[in-house]
């Protein structure tokens, strides 16, 4: 169904592991660090060069602080 809109909704599976994490497009799963660690969810775009219509869900590396 996603195929046949105009102009058909896009997933974005560009982001790989390492990567910076951008709390515009994606939202932390559990964790809350600095780099991805997998994709859980890819965001949803309105057509391939179009607006933002749901974040992606990623998992991100575990914060450690030392006390």
């Amino acid at each position: 169904m996603m195929a046949i809109l105009d102009p058909p909704l896009y997933l974005d599976f560009s982001i790989k592991p390492g990567d910076k994490f951008d709390d515009k497009r994606y939202r932390s799963y559990s964790n809350s660090g600095s780099k991805v660690e997998f994709l859980v969810w890819p965001p949803l775009y309105n057509g391939v060069s179009g607006g933002l219509l749901r974040k992606g869900v990623v998992a991100t590396d575990r914060k450690v602080s030392k006390k």
